[in-house]
Parts: structure tokens; sequence; C-alpha cells
């Protein structure tokens, strides 16, 4: 352990914001591993892309998709496309309502379905330095099943952390932690509550300018009685802003 230590002292590590994130991940990990075989955890890979930026004065445009393999990243388990318009006054504030739909594909005997939603969100600056930056995202969301009756309201609330690492350019720690909150039941399975919560780390890699990558590990926690472990998912996604 002595030697271990003294290797680790003696390295010359990246600079301390990374190692913190890192640190954390690898704790993160380390306790959700330890999750009772009876939660039924799964490791999934969720890969997607986000674009947005303005076309005309303050018009802003938004379009996002994403897919995701679960089942031990053995099945293809969803496909969604979200679309939107928007208002940006500032660099620091938008306004954003839109489309979305998503397909759904579980593993087993259980049916395929087709999800529309209706979605409003206000993305706001909390904080900017030259260190860090918070970002405040409040979502809601109107959902409906393909032959199933009855409409969900959802309330998600989301905050991010973004660290540089360097000089402009350089790669960011990234945090993110969203809560979701079911406001009525459906006929079709959903509980009013808190329903999950989903936490990030990684690093966002810039490749050009208003082109970035962001890698890192996602834990999904799902809350209620008989609802699955969390899930241990490795996300990718690539991010332009124009």
């Amino acid at each position: 352990m002595a030697v271990s230590r003294k290797r680790l002292k003696d390295q010359r590590g990246p600079p301390p914001q990374f190692a913190t994130i890192m640190r954390l991940s690898a704790l993160m990990v380390t306790c959700l591993g330890a999750t009772p075989a009876l939660a039924q955890s799964d490791v999934q890979a969720w890969g997607g892309f986000l674009a947005s930026g303005t076309v005309r004065g303050q018009l802003g445009v938004w379009a996002e998709g994403q897919i995701r393999v679960i089942d031990d990243i053995g099945h293809l388990g969803q496909r969604n496309l979200r679309l939107g318009l928007g208002w940006e006054p500032s660099p620091d504030l938008s306004i954003y309502g839109g489309y979305a739909v998503f397909r759904n594909t579980p593993v087993e005997d259980r049916a395929s379905s087709t999800e529309h939603r209706t979605w409003q969100q206000l993305l706001v600056t909390l904080h900017s330095s030259p260190k860090l930056r918070l970002i405040g995202r409040t979502r809601t969301e109107q959902r409906w099943r393909e032959n199933a009756s009855g409409t969900s309201w959802r309330a998600r609330q989301m905050l991010r952390g973004v660290m540089p690492l360097g000089k402009p350019g350089a790669p960011s720690a990234i945090v993110t932690s969203e809560v979701f909150f079911e406001l009525a039941d459906t006929r079709w399975g959903v509980r009013s509550g808190l329903d999950q919560v989903r936490t990030f780390a990684g690093v966002g890699i810039p490749l050009k300018p208003g082109l970035s990558t962001e890698i890192g590990y996602l834990n999904q926690t799902l809350v209620g009685r008989d609802r699955p472990g969390p899930n241990h998912i490795a996300q990718i996604t690539l991010v332009a802003r124009f």
C-alpha cells in the first residue's frame, strides 16, 4: 500500500477538478455495485446528438436524438427524437418548446409501444466563472401512448456543472443531476410522485468550434416499489451549438 501511495504522489496527474470528478464517479460506481441482486440492475449504452442555436435573431431551434441499448447492452430498447423552437434573448437564458416521439422495444414478451410528447423548457445560467459554470434546466412534458388512454404530466429539474480542465479549448469535467416527478396517474402504468433520478459524470471534449462530444457514466435510479434497480449506463453525446 505504501508503494502504491508513493507512486501516486510522484505521478503528475490531471488538474484537481478532473481528479475530484473521477473520484466521485468511482465512488458512485463502487456503491452501486453493492446493490443487492434482487434489484435487477442493468448495464446499458446510450448514444445520441444534440444540436441547438439561433437561426434568425433570437429565434432558436432544438434537435435531439438518442438510441438506448439495454439488457446488458444486448437489445435495442429505445429510439427517440425531440424537436423544438425557442427564444434565446441572451447566451444565459432560453425558452423552448416542441414535440418528441419515443419508440420503445422492451425485452422478453412485453409489447413495443410508441410515445408522443409535447414539451417545454427553461434554460438558465446560474453561475459563470473561469472555473465553473452552473446551468439549471426546468422541463415539463405531456406524454401519450398509442393505443392507451390518459395523459402523463411530468416535471424534470436538472442541474449541470461544467469545470474547464485547462485553457479555452481544453476538455471539461461535467456533472449533471436530473430529478423526474410524475404529476398524475395514468391507466398505462404511470404513478404520481418521484419517478427517477439521473446522475452523470464525464468529460466534454471539444472537436472544433461549436462541436464537442460528452462521454461518461450515467446512473439511472428508478423510484418506487417493484421497480428495477439502478441502471449503469455508458453515455456518449455529440453536441453542436451554433
